[in-house]
């Protein structure tokens, strides 16, 4: 069950992080917008 729960864990974290990169590329995009204005 240990190992289960861990297995789920992981396939979690992977999605989080593909989530987190697809914010981070959202805002590094803003950013370079706003760059371009100013």
């Amino acid at each position: 069950m240990i190992s289960m729960s861990r297995y789920k864990l992981r396939k979690l974290l992977k999605v989080l992080a593909r989530e987190n990169q697809a914010e981070g590329m959202r805002a590094y995009l803003a950013l370079k917008m706003q760059q371009r204005r100013n």
